[in-house]
C-alpha cells in the first residue's frame, strides 16, 4: 500500500511539473497551451514561451479541423454531437490564445485571425439534438435500465443544445423514473421468538450513506405498495440460540490482625512495671478478625444466526446469500459478606457493594445485541453493493 502511495505521488509530482514543451512532445496540445499561456501571463519576459504555444496551437487545430470535416462529410446524424465537442473545443483554444497575442518575440509577431465558429457550434447542437431526441426515444423502446438510462443522458443534452423541444423536462423526467433501480430492504423474522414491529423496524434504522447511488436508491421500509422494486434485500432472522440462566459461586476467607486495647506489663510478683520515667508500661492487645466472601457470577448469551440474500425481480433471480451473525453476552457479578467486615480489603469491600440484577428475558437479551446485528447488516450491505446496478 505504501509503494502504491510513493507511485501515485511520484506520478503527481511529474505531471505538476511538466514544462509545456514536454506537454507538447507529448502530442498534449491543449495542456502545452494552457501551461505556458498561464506562465507567459505572469511572466512576459519568457517570450520562448511563444514558440511552443504557437505550434501547439497549430497542431491542435488541424486536428479538429480534420478531424470535424471528415464526421460532417461522412454524414452520419450521430457525428453531430462529437462535432459539438470539437467546435467548443476549437473556440475555447482560441479564446485561450488570444489573451497574449499579438505578441513580439525574436523580431517576429504571434497574431491570429479570428474564426467566428459560432455558426457551425449552433448547427452542429441543433442537428446533434435532433439525432440524439429520435435516437433517445428509440433507446426508451428497449425498456432496459442501461438503454433508459443512455437515454437519459442524450435527452438532457438536448435541453443543454436547445429549447425547441417542448416536452424535454417531461422526457427527461421519465427516463430518470425508470432508469432508477429501486431497492428494497426488509427484514424477516423466522426463529421462534415474537418481537414487536417496533423492533423489526429499528433493525432497519441504517445509515445509507454510501448505498444510494445516481441510478440506485434504497428504500427501508415499502412506503409505497404500488411502487415497482427491482431488487429486495431480505434480511432473514433464522436462528436465536440464547443459553439457560447460569449462576457461579465461589468463596474465599480474608484474615486480618487488629489492636484490641492493652493490658499493663507486671513482673514475677504480679506488680505493674514501670519505665524509665516511672509511668506504667502497657502492652497492646490483638485479635483476629474473619469475613468469608461469597461471589456470585451470572452469565447468559445470545446467539442470533441468519442470512441476508439478494433477490432481483423480473426476472426474478436469487443473486446472493450472505451468512450474518451477531451475539451478546449477560454478565454481572456480585458478592456478600458473612463475618466481620472489617477483616475485608478495599477491593472485597467494593465487590461486596454490587447487588444482585434480575437475567434478561431471551427477548431482552436479543433486543440488547441490537446495535451489533444493525452493524452486520450494514457491513454486509456496504460491502455487496456491486449486485446492484
Amino acid at each position: 500500500m505504501k509503494k502504491l502511495h510513493y507511485l501515485l505521488f511520484f506520478v503527481l509530482l511529474v505531471t505538476s511539473c511538466a514544462s509545456p514543451k514536454k506537454y507538447l512532445v507529448n502530442q498534449n496540445y491543449d495542456a502545452a497551451i494552457q501551461k505556458a499561456v498561464r506562465k507567459l501571463l505572469k511572466s512576459p519576459r519568457k517570450g520562448e514561451l511563444m514558440v511552443t504555444i504557437d505550434r501547439a496551437y497549430k497542431l491542435a487545430n488541424q486536428q479538429d479541423l480534420e478531424r470535424v470535416k471528415f464526421l460532417e462529410q461522412e454524414g452520419s446524424p450521430r457525428n453531430y454531437d462529437e462535432a459539438v465537442n470539437i467546435y467548443r473545443r476549437l473556440k475555447n483554444r482560441q479564446a485561450l490564445v488570444n489573451t497574449v497575442t499579438p505578441f513580439r518575440y525574436n523580431g517576429k509577431v504571434y497574431d491570429y485571425q479570428l474564426v467566428d465558429y459560432d455558426q457551425k457550434l449552433i448547427q452542429s447542437k441543433r442537428k446533434a439534438a435532433d439525432y440524439l431526441y429520435a435516437h433517445g426515444n428509440k433507446l426508451m423502446q428497449n425498456g432496459d435500465k442501461e438503454s433508459i438510462r443512455k437515454a437519459y443522458e442524450e435527452f438532457t443534452k438536448v435541453k443543454q443544445y436547445t429549447g425547441d423541444y417542448t416536452d424535454i423536462d417531461q422526457r427527461i423526467a421519465e427516463a430518470r423514473s425508470r432508469g432508477i433501480s429501486r431497492v428494497l430492504v426488509q427484514a424477516i423474522n423466522h426463529s421462534h421468538l415474537k418481537f414487536s414491529p417496533e423492533f423489526m423496524d429499528n433493525l432497519l434504522t441504517i445509515d445509507n450513506k454510501g448505498l444510494n447511488s445516481p441510478w440506485v436508491e434504497y428504500d427501508f421500509r415499502d412506503m409505497d405498495r404500488r411502487l415497482q422494486y427491482d431488487y429486495y434485500i431480505n434480511i432473514n432472522l433464522d436462528h436465536i440460540l440464547i443459553s439457560p440462566d447460569k449462576s457461579d459461586e465461589k468463596d474465599y476467607t480474608e484474615q486480618k490482625k487488629v489492636e484490641d486495647g492493652w493490658n499493663y506489663a507486671l513482673d514475677s510478683r504480679g506488680n505493674v512495671m514501670k519505665d524509665s520515667l516511672g509511668n506504667d508500661i502497657k502492652i497492646k492487645k490483638y485479635k483476629e478478625l474473619k469475613c468469608t466472601v461469597i461471589e456470585t457470577h451470572q452469565h447468559k448469551s445470545c446467539q442470533v444466526d441468519g442470512v441476508v440474500e439478494y433477490l432481483q425481480n423480473n426476472p426474478s433471480k436469487l443473486l446472493r446469500k450472505v451468512p450474518i451473525g451477531a451475539n451478546l453476552d449477560f454478565d454481572h457479578s456480585w458478592a456478600r459478606a458473612i463475618g466481620d467486615l472489617g477483616a475485608l480489603s478495599e477491593e472485597s469491600k467494593k465487590k461486596c457493594q454490587v447487588k444482585a440484577v434480575p437475567f434478561p428475558s431471551d427477548l431482552d437479551m436479543v433486543y440488547e445485541g441490537t446495535d451489533k446485528l444493525k452493524l452486520a447488516i450494514t457491513n454486509v450491505l456496504r460491502n455487496n453493493r456491486s449486485y446492484i446496478y
